[in-house]
């Protein structure tokens, strides 16, 4: 596994040393890690990581898991020195009570599909833009358990209530259009 997460980083990060713009397809966030580290090497600004998903992400490891798998990608991208920011939209609650500690201690921005449906559009994405103020580079992830299951059925996830895809469309076009001209990854 860990031979194919090296293959990845080492073709994304040649297409960007050339300049392109890259879409990263995976079949699950355990890709997350190769793709932002060959963007954290290819690049000397500060990285911001905007993660559409219904789950944090955060195990650091476990004996089923190891490291590097779909749930700790994020974990991992923040160990990188040049990650700066992480804005978690539709995040639907901690898989572990220690996670709290961890959204504390990373400075997490954590936005839940309630807190978008109260709050409204046009106000969360000014709010992930300002939070990601001063960042020269920006990865966007999506998973697709973000979305209700009532637009993904079968996708994993178990947690009810999550954002719909119409909701998640216009956040995710509206923070590339700010960001149009800018470099940014998104898988």
């Amino acid at each position: 596994m860990l031979r194919t997460f090296d293959n990845a980083y080492n073709v994304i990060k040649g297409y960007l040393l050339k300049g392109y713009t890259l879409i990263v397809l995976g079949g699950d966030h355990s890709i997350t890690y190769s793709s932002v580290k060959a963007l954290h090497d290819s690049v000397e600004d500060y990285i911001g990581i905007i993660q559409f998903d219904a789950h944090l992400d955060l195990v650091d490891e476990n004996p089923y898991q190891g490291r590097y798998s779909h749930s700790n990608g994020i974990r991992r991208v923040l160990e990188l020195e040049r990650v700066k920011r992480l804005v978690q939209i539709g995040v639907k609650g901690y898989d572990y009570p220690f996670h709290y500690s961890d959204v504390r201690r990373y400075d997490i921005m954590q936005i839940t599909p309630n807190v978008i449906r109260v709050r409204g559009l046009r106000e969360i994405v000014d709010s992930v833009l300002r939070n990601l103020d001063g960042i020269g580079s920006i990865y966007i992830t999506i998973d697709i358990d973000v979305l209700d299951p009532s637009f993904a059925p079968g996708s994993g996830g178990r947690q009810a209530r999550r954002t719909s895809a119409m909701g998640t469309a216009s956040i995710y076009k509206r923070i590339r259009t700010m960001f149009k001209g800018n470099r940014y990854r998104r898988d």
